[in-house]
């Protein structure tokens, strides 16, 4: 648990004053935690890894995906509960054409990597364009690679540059679609036109943060279902 303590040291390291901050909590929460997230943690990526583990056998492995607190992702920006839903689906699938838009820190990228059966193919798309990552982009697409490289994983997936609205989905379609990258409604609307045409029957298109299910939850107000 985040103590008020530490807390209150973050707020002392911006510039609102608690009282505002403490309105903004009220209003917006997940703005909060955007904002103090940073000053209370470490900001994590695969190239900031202390302990990795041996192998990824299985879900439990992942664990250095995560953080264990809610002002903080991890390198991974999903729940708990959703991580381990996409993973048992992803094992489900057999030899199946994945494509995942948006990867950010590569988080989501490991997570599928490490489910997907052997004669599978991952196709994983981003552009670099949130926050730090216009810059950053480049070196932690690196870490990526490298992770995928420890474990065996990088004939399985491919890191690409490019606009998921306007790129031409792989070749024979895919098993499964997961969206999350642009929030926008034009985003979302455009990853959705481009490629529930590559979807094969029976296959599975998936929307992240597209409902706030729980306090804190992330969502974005302007995308409509």
């Amino acid at each position: 648990m985040v103590s008020r303590r530490s807390v209150a040291r973050a707020l002392a390291r911006t510039k609102l004053g608690e009282r505002t901050l403490w309105s903004i909590a009220r209003s917006d929460p997940q703005l909060l935690i955007e904002a103090l997230g940073p000053q209370l943690n470490r900001a994590p990526r695969l190239g900031t890894v202390e302990r990795w583990p041996r192998s990824l056998n299985g879900f439990e492995d992942l664990v250095f995906l995560f953080a264990s607190t809610s002002l903080n992702h991890g390198i991974i920006a999903l729940a708990f509960d959703e991580a381990a839903y996409i993973y048992r689906l992803v094992r489900g699938l057999g030899a199946a054409t994945i494509a995942e838009i948006g990867r950010y820190k590569g988080g989501s990228t490991v997570l599928i990597a490490a489910a997907i059966d052997r004669g599978a193919t991952l196709w994983s798309y981003d552009l670099h364009v949130k926050l730090m990552m216009t810059q950053l982009g480049p070196e932690i697409d690196a870490e990526v690679q490298r992770t995928l490289e420890r474990y065996g994983l990088h004939e399985r997936a491919r890191l690409v540059v490019a606009d998921s609205k306007l790129v031409e989905p792989p070749i024979g379609g895919c098993d499964l679609v997961f969206i999350d990258g642009d929030h926008t409604y034009p985003g979302v609307r455009g990853d959705y036109e481009n490629w529930r045409r590559a979807l094969r029957p029976g296959g599975h298109l998936l929307f992240h943060d597209a409902a706030a299910l729980r306090p804190f939850s992330d969502r974005n107000l302007n995308v409509a279902a």
